[in-house]
């Protein structure tokens, strides 16, 4: 594990086993904003909320960078408050803004940073399309126009469920949240490991192998969602 000296804002900060430069950040009590990042999980590195700038004017992600001893960092220059106001301005224009009757109004998270860092405006056009509220998990009720693609819940999924359905869909500006449709092969192992906690799962895919692989198991199926339980049921095509 390294040790050394970093210097935060002119603060001297000793590190002894942090595994990145934000951990070091939060050891020195500085608020440092994040979506994406949560110690117990892998790395992700996607919100970019958490960069710093180091003495060569270069901007990186803090949750991505070891600690080096002798690192000299600043964390709240007027580069990095552009940087983020951007960040949130884009996140917010594809993001849906019934703020006022949503219900997490008042404990968002995306609202409060939005809130501290200035953001009373947002430039851009939604050109996402608008999706359906999902409702069909006994578990979870899921709205795909309030993700931010942070990835906490495909992480959560994989490394502390242990199950890996969920993933992301599409690319560029399509890039989403979505169940993962693996191999038949792997979608069977998955059920039976659900299955024998008696509980339900959604498969979304239109992969025909794994339809057929899975026709006994099937309770119904409408535009590509597949409802599947321990018990066995008819297959509908939709």
């Amino acid at each position: 594990m390294a040790k050394g000296i970093m210097y935060i804002d002119g603060q001297r900060v000793p590190f002894d086993g942090e595994k990145n430069v934000l951990a070091v950040i939060r050891k020195a009590g500085i608020d440092m904003p994040t979506f994406c990042y949560y110690s117990e999980l892998s790395v992700y590195g996607a919100c970019r909320m958490c960069v710093v700038e180091d003495e060569r004017g270069k901007i990186d992600a803090s949750c991505s960078m070891e600690p080096r001893d002798g690192m000299v960092i600043r964390t709240n220059t007027a580069r990095l408050l552009k940087h983020r106001r951007m960040i949130l301005e884009l996140m917010l224009s594809s993001h849906c803004r019934d703020c006022t009757t949503c219900e997490k109004n008042g404990s968002c998270r995306l609202q409060e940073l939005a809130l501290r860092f200035g953001v009373r405006h947002v430039r851009f056009k939604d050109t996402r399309p608008h999706y359906e509220i999902d409702t069909s998990s006994p578990a979870i009720v899921r709205d795909p126009n309030k993700c931010i693609l942070c990835g906490d819940c495909i992480r959560v999924c994989e490394e502390m469920q242990g199950m890996g359905i969920l993933n992301f869909a599409h690319r560029g500006s399509d890039l989403a949240g979505n169940l993962d449709p693996k191999t038949s092969e792997e979608i069977m192992k998955l059920l039976e490991q659900i299955n024998e906690r008696g509980t339900t799962v959604l498969v979304v895919t239109h992969n025909k192998e794994i339809v057929n692989a899975m026709k006994k198991r099937v309770v119904t199926m409408h535009d590509g969602v597949i409802v599947s339980d321990e018990k066995e049921g008819e297959y509908h095509e939709a």
